[in-house]
This record gives structure tokens, C-alpha cells and sequence, in this order.
């Protein structure tokens, strides 16, 4: 099967940028979590008795959860368009679309995460699978 044939059973760009933009946006919510845990917890949270770093602590834990979440849905997204691309790819696609913009409220995964994942889900939902009556091309031949 050549490359021409894959492109038609299943969006394979779409789904390799949703992976990587989904991963990068797991990672900075795993980044952001930890450092909002380490402001709560760890370095600064002790001083004064709790209260050194004020809600930024808590608040960028939050962030943090809410960039796991997003970049976990675009993973599955990516997955679930890959598994059957052929009914499902639309919506899965504004899935990955709608989950990737609103990744840019915890950084988007260093913003590129958010914005693989805003080309991907883009991709996905504008890609068309081959059709069943399609026939290969055979061109005429001249000498008959």
C-alpha cells in the first residue's frame, strides 16, 4: 500500500500533530502542577506560616490540573481518530479543536502544544476519506 492509499483510510497528519500537541500540553499542566505544589507545599508555602505565597500556590495547581485534563482529551481525541477515523473524525476533530484553544488558558503546552493541536483538530475535521466507488485512474491509450 503506498502513501497516497494510507492518506485515504485515516488522517494521519491530523493525528500525529494532536498526539505531539496533546503531550506538550500534558507536560506543562504536569510542569505547572508541580511548581504550584512546590509554592503551596515546599519552598515558599512554610514561610510565615502557610501564607508567604498567597493564592498563587493554589492557583497555578489549578492551572496545572486544568492543562492535564485538556492535553489527556486531545491525546484521546488523536486515539479515537486513529482507531476509526471514519465516522468519528469530525467530531473528535472539534474536540481536539475546542480542548486545544482552551489549552492556552494553562500555556497551550509552551503555546506550540496549543497550537499543534489547533492545526490538527483542523485537519481532522476538513479530511475526507476515499470513497467506495472510487476507481483508480487508467489512462487511454492512444494507439488504439
Amino acid at each position: 500500500m503506498d502513501s497516497m492509499d494510507e492518506e485515504k483510510t485515516s488522517p494521519n497528519t491530523a493525528i500525529v500533530l494532536s498526539y505531539v500537541g496533546g503531550a506538550l500540553i500534558l507536560v506543562a499542566g504536569i510542569i505547572t502542577l508541580g511548581i504550584g505544589t512546590t509554592f503551596m507545599y515546599g519552598m515558599m508555602g512554610r514561610m510565615m506560616y502557610g501564607y508567604g505565597t498567597g493564592p498563587i500556590g493554589p492557583l497555578m495547581a489549578g492551572v496545572g490540573i486544568l492543562g492535564i485534563i485538556f492535553g489527556a482529551i486531545v491525546i484521546i481525541g488523536a486515539y479515537m481518530i486513529g482507531s476509526n477515523p471514519v465516522p468519528s473524525h469530525t467530531s473528535w476533530g472539534i474536540i481536539i479543536l475546542l480542548f486545544s484553544a482552551m489549552s492556552f488558558i494553562s500555556g497551550g503546552g509552551f503555546y506550540i502544544g496549543g497550537v499543534l493541536g489547533i492545526i490538527g483538530g483542523i485537519l481532522a475535521i476538513i479530511w475526507k476519506p476515499a470513497t467506495v466507488n472510487e476507481s483508480p485512474k487508467i489512462p487511454d491509450n492512444p494507439l488504439t
